[in-house]
């Protein structure tokens, strides 16, 4: 029965073509498509912005058409960075999993790296959507839990900056008070 079970998964992910993508907040997003030996097929490097997603997208659709393989997207940071892009993926009907991003952190540091780089951090997401791709959550960002995230951040920073600027006017206020007693 196990053995069949196997074969079955054997089968299903040789049809597969997994897209890893690793966002980060300063650097463009870079993706790695790969087949199911862990073989790089492409390596895809895009803007952040939804403007340029459906770059990605036909790229990867006509590699995969070409392949006679199906894509599924595996995102490290669905719920962060790579949130926009999810959505939009999700909405665009295509099948997403989110990869925890200490499975990646843990697949990177198995393998020694001189320097770190966003093409070898996104093979490693690929590798980690391989090898659990049963097991990987669906990615589902929830607007709720964004947006209360967003406020939250939002408030963070007013209150920093409404602190700096209270810093700012007590700092101008006792610069006026020491140039008036040395006067």
């Amino acid at each position: 029965m196990e053995d069949r079970k196997r074969e079955g998964m054997i089968c299903r992910k040789e049809k597969i073509t997994f897209m890893s993508v690793w966002t980060c907040i300063r650097t463009p997003i870079t993706a790695v498509l790969v087949n199911c030996w862990n073989e790089k097929l492409d390596v895809i490097v895009i803007e952040n912005k939804p403007s340029e997603f459906n770059k990605l997208a036909k790229r990867v659709n006509k590699k995969a058409l070409a392949l006679g393989l199906s894509p599924i997207y595996g995102l490290e940071n669905a719920y962060g960075y790579g949130r926009s892009l999810a959505v939009w993926l999700i909405e665009k009907g295509y099948a997403v999993k989110d990869v925890n991003p200490s499975l990646a952190y843990d697949q990177r540091k198995s393998a020694p790296m001189m320097k770190k780089n966003d093409e070898h951090d996104a093979y490693c997401v690929a590798t980690v959507l391989i090898n659990q791709l049963h097991t990987l959550p669906d990615a589902k960002p929830e607007d709720n839990h964004w947006t209360l995230s967003q406020l939250v951040n939002r408030r963070d920073t007013l209150v920093k900056d409404g602190i700096q600027a209270l810093v700012t006017v007590l700092f101008a206020s006792i610069l006026v008070i020491m140039m008036q007693q040395t006067c």
